[in-house]
């Protein structure tokens, strides 16, 4: 595994920024500006970083936000991409519906 950041950012910005990241989201959101201040030290380059890393963290909470792909929804939606839902599997805390669905291509099937 690669230590460079994805775009080929420098090797040991990206390790950097990733325990940067991980003491921000440690923190109440409120205090993620002053403390990546600080943590950057003033390396615009390394706060970009860290800032892609915040984004691309809340893009993938939103992907999973009630509402999106039928999560919370009263009914789930008939098909995910290439995928037929045919029934209702399950629930659990982590993941509240899951369901049973068949492939409608046959490159999804791997044919």
């Amino acid at each position: 595994m690669s230590s460079e950041a994805p775009g080929g950012g420098a090797g040991e910005r990206w390790p950097r920024a990733v325990e940067i990241f991980e003491s921000l989201v440690a923190a109440p959101p409120a205090h993620w500006p002053v403390l990546a201040d600080q943590a950057c030290g003033g390396d615009m380059e390394l706060r970009r970083s860290v800032e892609s890393l915040i984004l691309a963290d809340a893009r993938a909470k939103d992907f999973l936000a009630p509402g999106r792909l039928g999560r919370g929804a009263a009914e789930p939606p008939a098909k995910i991409g290439p995928y037929k839902i045919l029934h209702e599997l399950g629930k659990a805390a982590w993941a509240p519906s899951t369901w049973r669905c068949a492939t409608t291509t046959p490159s999804a099937a791997g044919w």
